[in-house]
């Protein structure tokens, strides 16, 4: 499928290749996103979000066997309706990012997927994981592309390709932060670790909400 979506991409002028290395790109836009008006909150919401907030996958057969004692079916139709929410989310985003911007989106998201995080380390039953986990499904997604356009419309056109790789340093990072996350699970509990990745997803929020918001 990505193939087939890849062909049908317009074909756009070359650009000047650059001739620094991938580390100095990446150094190029951190300097840039850390200088440029509200950029460097939402880059820093953005990436912090996708660090707290993504590895709550690598939770979810634990806390299917531990907390509820389900066994494999019952962990796909978590691990599934997480995926529900965010193809849902993924399928409407566009058209609430249209009707309310993607400004207002980045926090509002974050904040909803801070708390779905926290109430899935309370939840006690499973019916109540799968709403919590249909939540953070749905609310992860939107941030995802939210602040995906949001970089973009803040950033100048010939940082975009830099400013994205911000983002995707984010998302590897996820898999790094996957295991400090699995060790905290195990040292105190898998309650503990959700309150951890609730909080700092909040923590995070927190400066797109006070220098992020407002019109472009």
């Amino acid at each position: 499928m990505a193939l087939v979506f890849a062909t049908r991409l317009p074909q756009l002028p070359r650009r000047a290749t650059s001739t620094a290395s991938g580390l100095s790109d990446l150094a190029s836009a951190v300097r840039y996103v850390r200088t440029t008006h509200k950029l460097g909150a939402v880059s820093l919401s953005a990436v912090g979000v996708i660090l707290c907030g993504f590895p709550y996958l690598v939770l979810l057969p634990a806390l299917a066997t531990d907390r509820f004692g389900a066994g494999p079916v019952e962990f796909g139709v978590m691990s599934g309706t997480a995926g529900l929410g965010a193809l849902v989310a993924g399928m409407g985003g566009a058209s609430l990012e249209a009707l309310v911007g993607p400004a207002a989106l980045v926090p509002a998201s974050g904040t909803v997927a801070g708390i779905s995080v926290l109430a899935l380390s309370i939840a006690g039953s499973l019916p109540v994981a799968l709403g919590a986990l249909l939540v953070i499904g749905a609310s992860l997604m939107v941030f995802q592309t939210s602040a995906q356009a949001y970089m973009m419309q803040l950033a100048e056109p010939a940082y975009h390709g830099r400013v994205q790789s911000i983002l995707v340093f984010g998302y590897s990072g996820a898999m790094l932060a996957a295991f400090p996350i699995g060790l905290l699970a195990d040292v105190l509990s898998l309650r503990d670790a959700l309150v951890v990745m609730g909080v700092g997803i909040l923590l995070f929020v927190a400066p797109a909400m006070a220098r992020g918001g407002g019109a472009h």
